[in-house]
């Protein structure tokens, strides 16, 4: 099924992230040591907020944002029916600054999940809905910073769960992750009009794990060949391509040999994908060699080059540290440090148990979790307090 083509045309720089190019000094090489840990998580004052999993966080440039979630719990690898209690639709905001709280206006559709653009002064949430669960609707939202008012706002048709936002040239973008079960358009949202559109057809065949970036001036998608029996035979690499708002032109991009698709981290005209690790394909149909999950592409000359090498043992990567902000998108592990070119280990939060999840949003150049589940065995309980991991960049 061919997507229909229409013309795109928006003002560029209406969001982005504002960074700074990858560092030229050398990696360290996997026999040599690490560079110094970084400063320990310090717990929060307590949130107005009662425990929950699956909160949907944003950061809004000041503040941190935390909405929604879920008081059912369901053991992992259990497989659980609908539960009758509703979900959440409180939220608060934290100002990482002072350190401080403040409850915001509840949502007027309540959800566990989430997928969130940043505009201006508005935070936008497709909601796909839950089944079976009371209230729990699907819904597209946006709620007003300023004015601490929620509006829900014309959804866009099809099954919500298949589309994920991203701001790009001060309109919302919501790009299908898969082409799986059938291709589905790329839709992009106008503030100014509250009308939906498709966005013009890219140039790359019906593909998987699909992720839409926005590095000003471009939009850019990355995403994996639709074929069968992907990474048998061959290595199921990323291929990517960009579009210009300002001409609703797609540039077809040189293709990579990493295997990972996101997540991506901005900066100038640099993006990572930190991802750690790699394959070969195993035993039966080996690739030749091995391909690494991670990367690094620049924008300017549209070319692919290799992570810098992590330390002996480093095998997780918690995220990527710019000058001012970052991207970390784990309580623990490694962290690229563009300044340098090193890794350097992001420690872990400090937890009783290993089994435990935690939702976490990284604000600025710091990280702040809050809430989660904790299990020992079968017996879990839901999580309410509050922590934040400063990185020391100023944002």
């Amino acid at each position: 099924m061919a997507r229909r083509s229409v013309q795109w045309i928006g003002v560029v720089g209406g969001f982005g992230l504002g960074l700074v190019a990858c560092g030229s000094s050398a990696s360290p090489g996997a026999d040599e040591p690490a560079a110094a840990p970084a400063v320990e998580w310090i717990e929060l004052p307590a949130p107005p907020l009662g425990p929950r999993s699956h909160v949907v966080g944003v950061w809004s440039g000041r503040e941190v944002f935390f909405v929604g979630g879920d008081t059912f719990m369901c053991p992992p690898g259990a497989d659980c029916g609908a539960p009758d209690e509703p979900l959440l639709a409180d939220g608060a905001a934290f100002d990482p600054g002072p350190g401080s709280w403040r409850a915001i206006a509840q949502a007027p559709v309540a959800f566990s999940w989430a997928s969130t653009a940043l505009i201006d002064d508005d935070i936008y949430f497709l909601v796909p809905g839950t089944p079976g669960r009371p209230g729990a609707e699907r819904a597209f939202l946006r709620y007003s910073i300023g004015a601490d008012a929620w509006q829900e706002l014309p959804a866009p048709a099809g099954e919500l769960g298949w589309y994920h936002l991203v701001a790009a040239a001060g309109t919302v973008v919501a790009y299908s992750n898969s082409d799986e079960g059938g291709e589905r358009p790329d839709l992009v949202y106008d503030p100014d009009s509250g009308v939906w559109a498709e966005l013009p057809e890219d140039p790359l065949s019906p593909g998987f794990d699909r992720t839409m970036v926005w590095s000003p001036p471009h939009l850019y998608l990355f995403g994996h060949e639709l074929v069968p029996n992907p990474g048998s035979a061959e290595p199921t690499l990323t291929r990517a391509a960009r579009l210009d708002p300002g001409t609703g032109g797609w540039e077809r991009l040189p293709d990579s040999e990493i295997l990972g698709t996101g997540p991506w981290f901005v900066e100038d005209q640099i993006m990572v994908n930190p991802d750690l690790g790699g394959a070969d394909g195993g035993e039966v149909d080996n690739w030749g060699r091995r391909y690494p999950n991670g990367g690094v592409f620049d924008t300017a000359s549209a070319t692919w080059s290799e992570l810098p090498t992590a330390p002996a043992g480093a095998n997780h990567a918690a995220g990527v540290l710019g000058a001012r902000s970052a991207l970390i998108s784990s309580t623990s592990g490694w962290l690229l440090d563009l300044a340098t070119g090193a890794w350097v280990e992001l420690p872990a939060l400090p937890e009783p148990t290993a089994d435990t999840q935690r939702p976490i949003v990284t604000a600025g150049a710091d990280a702040v979790v809050f809430g989660g589940a904790r299990w020992d065995g079968s017996d879990g309980e839901l999580l309410g307090d509050a922590w934040i991991w400063r990185s020391g960049r100023t944002t």
